[in-house]
């Protein structure tokens, strides 16, 4: 961390890179990195879709249109819609 006084307010604290230093890392960090940024990003992915496929059911689309714009197998429409009615 670094500290300027001349520049502007919301800057005066500033993190300071070292670019010319490397660090090492160990192949075991680096499968655990792999592994957990391909499980979060289909996890997200569908959460999302799901939230989209929650307000058009909301909003009285049917499942065969939801289904034709979505990667959501039927089945689980049915069991989102079917909570949506409880």
């Amino acid at each position: 961390m670094r500290y300027d006084s001349t520049l502007p307010n919301e800057m005066k604290w500033y993190l300071e890179l070292n670019l010319q230093k490397e660090y090492g890392v160990s192949n075991e960090r680096m499968e655990g990195r792999d592994e957990g940024a391909k499980s979060a990003i289909p996890v997200g992915e569908i959460r999302g879709e799901i939230a989209v496929v929650t307000a058009m059911l909301n909003d009285g689309m049917d499942i065969d249109t939801v289904k034709r714009y979505t990667r959501l197998s039927e089945t689980r429409l049915k069991n989102i819609l079917k909570n949506l009615n409880r």
